[in-house]
């Protein structure tokens, strides 16, 4: 089920002319860890994090912990995870606007053949990762 803050931010990702994210998007079927939204393509990850000043799951020990381990394993499988909170999410134009005219460019780019499809490198150096 939706959050009435990934609503928020679906809002304004749509207002600010965003591509179609796949929802609840699960990208370890071993630990069936999900992205809120991504776009697989460019392997793209978007969390929405709510309850950061009410003690949410997010923000207690194990929830904290488990978050870290989901974001380390898919960095290293070679997404790019981007995290927007309550706060965040008021200033889309700030936050949300450069992430779709980078995924803009990437497309440009992917269409044009100079964009590799995505595998599991090193965004740093390139070296293959093998990920369990």
């Amino acid at each position: 089920m939706i959050s009435t803050l990934e609503r928020t931010f679906l809002f304004n990702w749509r207002a600010l002319g965003g591509p179609v994210l796949k929802s609840e998007y699960r990208f370890n079927d071993k630990r069936k860890w999900r992205f809120d939204f991504a776009c697989p393509t460019h392997r793209l990850a978007i969390e929405v994090e709510g309850g950061q000043w009410t003690g949410g799951r997010h923000t207690r020990g194990a929830g904290f912990q488990g978050d870290c381990e989901k974001y380390n394993a898919a960095t290293l499988a070679g997404w790019r995870v981007f995290r927007f909170t309550a706060p965040i999410l008021k200033r889309p134009v700030t936050h949300l606007a450069p992430l779709i005219e980078w995924l803009a460019g990437r497309e440009r780019l992917r269409e044009e053949g100079a964009v590799p499809a995505p595998a599991n490198l090193c965004l740093a150096c390139g070296v293959g990762l093998k990920i369990a």
